[in-house]
């Protein structure tokens, strides 16, 4: 899964589990166009973001339990060499990485 895609598949989950509705796992894997394991990777990502995800079987739709709102965004902009240091303080984050390694999302998340 590119990272583009993935971005998207998160914005699309995160927006229909606002919304309760996602259907059962194998309905809202299938409407993500992804494997079921695939679906929890990306539910794994949310929790990593400090999202409380639940499963009702009662109502057939993961929910958040928790208020706060995730809002995701993506932009992409040409920065030159001499300002990676202006705007990462000295830090050069790759992120691709960000989304391949659970860890490395729980070092930039904290």
């Amino acid at each position: 899964m590119n990272l583009f895609n993935k971005i998207q598949r998160l914005k699309k989950l995160n927006n229909l589990i606002d919304k309760q509705k996602t259907g059962t796992p194998n309905e809202l894997a299938k409407t993500l166009g992804i494997s079921r394991s695939k679906l929890y990777e990306l539910i794994d990502l949310l929790t990593c973001l400090g999202k409380n995800i639940h499963y009702s079987r009662k109502t057939g739709t993961f929910y958040y339990t928790d208020e706060s709102k995730l809002e995701i965004e993506f932009s992409v902009r040409l920065i030159k060499d001499d300002e990676i240091e202006n705007i990462y303080g000295g830090v050069y984050l790759q992120v691709p990485y960000f989304f391949m390694d659970r860890t490395i999302l729980s070092l930039i998340h904290h």
